[in-house]
């Protein structure tokens, strides 16, 4: 059985999640350096219903039983989170065990962050255009990549494979957000658009787009424009969507949103990434790609007139999806890039 020493920070985080039921679901011994049952979230799955896939009754470890452990340990996963505030140099909790245990060949970072290193903006940051933000610098964890001979991070940039040996991980897509009990719905509403807020991004450009579209249909109701209280609720909408709005949050590409999407065979019409993706989708066919506000209308306009396109996308994203990036799928290209099966995270 392969061990491997769970380092964590002070509080959850989404990608830490996954990694971790990934890993407890291929039968890994985990050595966590906190109990797992003091993160909430990461015990609830994050609102996924999962939390039997997570290992929440281990000992309460010692720093010393686990400078132990770590000596015949497979790897050392160390798992970013959002760091306490702008001036704190590391996410907290036991990240001083990465020194002690001192086995850079065998570390593993698990980055989930946006925003900078910190997961906060820095005073100098970019702009990619009045509406979105890229990324802070310093980008890169540079005291951890200097600790740990692989870098998974959620938010790539191809320049930071070039320039620091970053590994693409984008968030894996949940089989625990496949709602089967919608799954004989209707599809009856042609586009929704929900999002949590609307104030960075094209979000607010989106939601009057979307309204206008609402208010000059001969069908109104096949139009879905707001926000939902209930998740389940929400997740209801979107099985019940043939297609559904995605763009980026004020520091992130990738979204949660978009796997809730595709996983439920809806088809997303999403902002592009410009973070690096394996085995990414393709436009037209197992996902609806835009840049700017203007291709954004048009597409739009477009697979409204041809719903049967629609739908054949939905299905085919989430085919794709089931073949490349759920959290297993994720866990194996974690694995074929560390057993050098795949360089760089790209094939």
């Amino acid at each position: 059985m392969m061990k491997i020493i769970a380092i964590m920070g002070h509080r959850e985080e989404y990608l830490a999640c996954e990694v971790l039921k990934g890993l407890n679901r291929m039968g890994v011994e985990l050595i966590p350096s906190v109990p797992l049952n003091k993160f909430k979230r990461l015990v609830d799955g994050f609102n996924s219903g999962a939390s039997n896939d997570l290992p929440v009754n281990q000992p309460n470890y010692t720093d010393d039983e686990i400078i132990e452990h770590s000596r015949d340990a497979d790897y050392i996963f160390v798992f970013w989170n959002k760091f306490m505030s702008p001036t704190h140099e590391d996410p907290g909790g036991k990240m001083y065990l990465v020194d002690k245990i001192n086995e850079p060949d065998k570390t593993v970072i698990i980055d989930g962050g946006e925003w900078s290193y910190s997961g906060y903006r820095t005073l100098n940051y970019p702009w990619i255009n009045s509406k979105n933000y890229k990324k802070g610098d310093p980008w890169i964890w540079h005291y951890m990549r200097d600790r740990a001979k692989w870098y998974f991070k959620r938010e790539t940039f191809p320049e930071d494979i070039i320039d620091n040996n970053i590994i693409p991980c984008p968030y894996p897509y949940r089989i625990e957000d496949i709602r089967e009990n919608f799954s004989s719905l209707d599809r009856e509403i042609d586009l929704s658009c929900m999002f949590g807020q609307s104030s960075t991004g094209f979000r607010g450009d989106i939601n009057s787009i979307c309204n206008a579209i609402k208010n000059n249909s001969k069908h109104p109701d096949s139009i879905f424009v707001g926000g939902i209280a209930s998740r389940e609720k929400y997740l209801e909408i979107i099985c019940k969507s043939k297609m559904s709005v995605d763009s980026w949050g004020g520091g992130s590409n990738c979204t949660v949103r978009r796997s809730e999407v595709i996983i439920n065979k809806t088809a997303i019409i999403g902002q592009k990434w410009e973070i690096v993706s394996p085995n990414d989708f393709t436009d037209g066919k197992n996902i609806i790609s835009w840049e700017t506000i203007e291709e954004f209308k048009e597409k739009l306009d477009y697979y409204l007139q041809n719903p049967e396109k629609v739908i054949e996308i939905g299905k085919n994203g989430y085919n794709h999806v089931l073949k490349h990036h759920t959290t297993e799928k994720r866990m194996e290209y974690i694995f074929d890039v560390i057993g050098g099966r795949l360089k760089w995270g790209i094939d």
